[in-house]
Order: structure tokens, then C-alpha cells, then sequence
């Protein structure tokens, strides 16, 4: 075999039989100089410099004609939600008025969770069926999303705790993190990545040209938030007079251009994956362990930022307290609260009264009732209204028709089956609650306006709260 590779062997003298044998002697010895082999054997392991994403237009264009060849599919999972969605609302405040609180919030988590998890299918069925060559039915597509719906709300619930974590460390390292993962979802659905590995997959793929995926959903946004802003603002109120009537002429254009745009939005995302993975393949895809602790680090971060944000009502509670204090001039006189008063009817030297428990207990429930005022005003920015007084014996109360603010079966006189009441009044600005006392002597006595009393002398507690 050595002589046959020297190079005279491809002398016509040489005995080297017919001329096929030949040619495949002499094809290796020709190709030998240019390194096909080793071209084909490494792989590209980055995308190319000159390699950039398709114009926003020319994306655009593409999803357009993928939604239209999918229309009828795509249309009728992205209708699912929405029916669901309508269905549990509509379920939720029938039994609203049946379930008494708090096992009404109980229904109304469960009626929160559902929904979430019928779209998560629906998001995902579709990924399939724009993915899918096969035409797949609409039928099979729920199944397969219905499968992967779990995995897909944790790839989500990661991904939010880590722009959460990020937005906790100055802001900045969220922005840059809801970019990196904006390809997590379709690396999950499309390339069958779990968990944390669909979010780092997202962040390496997307690594470089996040600044241009940036821009491309930024254009998008524009190019259809536009006309759609023309349609709402200037289109309706043209067509329709009536306040009430464009409202509601708004959400339903709003609802069906969702059930266009949600799916056109979902394929330009995709295009854009497709792109990305062509460049750097998920063959090439091996996240460091560096990597991994690091979005271990910022999910952490996200659960710390996710506790903080459920502690704000109560944060917000303990400041309209310090409010309250500052700003109710008996409080400001007398340094009194709830706390206080009992240790004022503790100190005596015989026992308190059953009257005197009672009034404890109505400038307690006076005090909480004003705490919870303070909270839903921070979150409305105005209380409930009520021109006229409002009792709590009235099946009409505001305070537990708005809100509610107040628990149903706690906010009540202690003697309520006597016709004793609690009154609340507010024109949205200010607000004041009243309480009848029975005793207005000894520790009681700053409690009652003195100039304000009922028919039968007893006194009224008239606590007003002014921003």
C-alpha cells in the first residue's frame, strides 16, 4: 500500500488494474492537501460576526403569513383563555354573595390559579402548532400543552424571580435580565428545556444581540400599539357619544385585537428563536457552574423581593398608624391608643365593667376600622363614599360593601342586637367613624365628645381623620 501512495503511481506504466480502482486511489491523494475533513468534524461554537437578527419588517412579514396559514388553530387557542377567564369571573361573583369571608378569598385564588393555568396550556399548544410541520389539530396541541403546563409556569415563576432579583440589585441587572430571558419560553417548548436550563439557554443564545432583540420588539410594539392607540382614542369616540357606550365599545376592540396580536407577537418571538438557534445550536450549548450560581443567586434575590412586596400592606399599615397619631389631634393630646386604654382600665382599682369591657372594645374596633382605612386609601387613593352617616347595622354598610374594609362578622357593636351601631361618613377626602360609649367619667372621659351626645345622654367617640 505505500507504493500505490506514492506519486508515481499515477503513471499509466504502473500495474494498478482498471481504471474505477484508480480513480479511487488517486481521490484521496488529490484531496489531500485541502482540510475538509477537519472543517467538518468542529463545529461553530459562536455565532458569526457578521451575523445579524432579519429586520423588524421582514419578521413581521414572515409571522403575518405563519398566522394566516395557522389562523383558524391559532385563533381558537387563543380564544380558550379568554372564555375560561370570563367563566370563573362570572362563577366567582355568583359565589361571592354564598361564601361568607374569608373563604371567599380561598374561591378567588382558586378562581386566579385555574385561568393561569388553562393560558399557560394555551401559550404553549400554540409554540407547538406554530412549530409543528404536521398540521397539528387543535385537539392534540391542548394535550401537549395541558402535559407541559406545570413546567412551563415554573420556567416562568424562575424567570420572574430572577428579573425581580435583578431589579433589586439598582434596577439596571433586571432590564438586562428580561431581555436575556425573552427566549426562555420558546428554548422550553421548542428545544425541550426545563427549568433553569430554558433560562440559561435563553441568556447565552440571545447574548450579543439582546440590544437588537430590544429594538425589534420595540418597533414591533410601536408599528402595532399605533394604530391600535388610533383606533381607541380617536377612532371610537368619532363613531360613539356616549361615555358608557365607548368603554365599553373599547373592551371589546381591546379583546378581539388580543386574539390577533397575541399570537402575531408569540411568531415574531419564535422567528427570532429560530434565528438565534441556527447560530449557535443547542449541541454547543453548555452553561458553566458559574452561571448556575448565579441565577441560583438571583432567585434567591427575586423570593427576597417577592416577601418585601407581600410585607408592603403591612408596612403601609404600620405607617398610617404613625400618620393617624400625627394627624388626630385627641391622639396628638393625649398619646392614647388601643394599648393605652386598656392598661388605663387595667390600673383601676376594681374590676372593670361589663360596660367598660364593651367600650374598650368599640374604641378598639374603632381604631382597627381607621387602620384599614389608611391601607385602602393608599391603595385607591380615597375612601369609600358615604354622604350620609352609614351604620353597621344597615344591610347596606359601606364599609363592608367596599373592599370589603372591614370584616362582616367582627365589625359590630357589641350590643348591636340592641340597635347599637357603629357610623362611619366620608366624602372621599375625609372621613369620620363614631362609636356610642356607655361610660364617660373616670378613664373614659377623654374619649367622649363632650359636645356631641345622643337622645338618651350617652356620649359619642367621633373619631375623624383629615389628609
Amino acid at each position: 500500500m505505500d507504493e500505490n501512495l506514492k506519486p508515481n503511481n499515477i503513471e499509466p506504466q504502473e500495474p494498478l488494474g482498471a481504471d474505477k480502482p484508480q480513480e479511487t486511489i488517486n481521490s484521496p491523494i488529490e484531496q489531500a492537501p485541502e482540510p475538509v475533513v477537519a472543517q467538518a468534524v468542529v463545529p461553530q461554537t459562536v455565532a458569526p460576526e457578521n451575523f445579524k437578527l432579519s429586520p423588524t419588517f421582514k419578521l413581521l412579514g414572515q409571522a403575518i403569513k405563519i398566522f394566516k396559514s395557522k389562523f383558524w388553530r391559532l385563533l381558537g387557542l387563543s380564544v380558550l383563555p379568554l372564555v375560561f377567564v370570563y367563566i370563573f369571573l362570572l362563577l366567582w361573583v355568583f359565589l361571592l354573595t354564598l361564601v361568607p369571608y374569608p373563604f371567599n378569598l380561598v374561591l378567588l385564588f382558586i378562581v386566579f390559579l385555574l385561568p393561569a393555568f388553562i393560558g399557560s396550556a394555551s401559550f404553549v399548544a400554540m409554540l407547538y402548532v406554530v412549530n409543528d410541520q404536521e398540521n397539528l389539530s387543535i385537539m392534540k396541541a391542548l394535550r401537549v400543552g395541558f402535559s407541559k403546563a406545570l413546567s412551563f409556569i415554573w420556567v416562568l415563576i424562575l424567570s420572574t424571580l430572577l428579573i425581580m432579583g435583578g431589579m433589586l440589585l439598582l434596577f439596571v441587572p433586571g432590564i438586562i435580565l428580561s431581555f436575556a430571558l425573552t427566549m426562555s419560553y420558546y428554548a422550553f417548548a421548542i428545544e425541550g428545556n426545563k427549568g433553569l436550563k430554558a433560562l440559561l439557554r435563553s441568556s447565552s443564545m440571545t447574548k450579543g444581540h439582546r440590544g437588537a432583540i430590544l429594538g425589534r420588539y420595540f418597533v414591533f410594539g410601536i408599528s402595532i400599539v399605533l394604530p391600535v392607540m388610533l383606533v381607541l382614542i380617536v377612532g371610537i369616540p368619532i363613531l360613539i357619544q356616549s361615555p358608557e357606550t365607548q368603554k365599553l365599545a373599547g373592551g371589546i376592540v381591546e379583546s378581539v385585537l388580543s386574539l390577533f396580536l397575541t399570537p402575531i407577537s408569540l411568531i415574531f418571538g419564535y422567528l427570532m428563536f429560530k434565528e438565534l438557534a441556527q447560530y449557535r445550536p443547542i449541541e454547543n450549548f453548555s452553561p458553566s457552574s458559574k452561571s448556575k450560581k448565579l441565577y441560583v443567586f438571583l432567585a434567591i434575590l427575586g423570593i427576597v423581593s417577592l416577601i418585601i412586596m407581600m410585607a408592603s400592606p403591612y408596612i403601609i399599615m404600620a405607617w398610617t398608624i404613625v400618620m393617624v397619631s400625627k394627624t388626630n389631634p385627641m391622639i396628638n393630646s393625649d398619646g392614647l391608643n388601643n394599648i393605652n386604654l386598656q392598661n388605663e382600665l387595667s390600673t383601676q382599682t376594681t374590676q372593670p365593667s361589663e360596660s367598660h369591657k364593651r367600650d374598650t372594645q368599640r374604641i378598639n374596633d374603632i381604631y382597627t376600622a381607621s387602620i384599614m382605612l389608611g391601607s385602602y386609601f393608599s391603595t385607591n387613593g380615597s375612601y369609600p363614599v358615604s354622604l350620609t352617616i352609614s351604620k353597621t347595622t344597615d344591610s347596606d354598610f359601606v364599609l363592608r360593601n367596599t373592599g370589603p374594609v372591614v370584616p362582616s362578622s367582627e365589625f359590630n357593636d357589641p350590643l348591636a342586637e340592641n340597635g347599637w351601631y357603629y357610623g362611619y361618613i366620608s366624602d372621599g377626602k375625609t372621613y369620620t367613624l363614631t362609636a356610642h360609649l356607655e361610660n364617660e367619667g373616670d378613664k373614659m372621659s377623654h374619649y367622649c365628645d363632650q359636645q356631641e351626645k345622643d337622645a338618651s345622654g350617652l356620649c359619642i367617640f367621633k373619631y375623624t381623620v383629615k389628609q
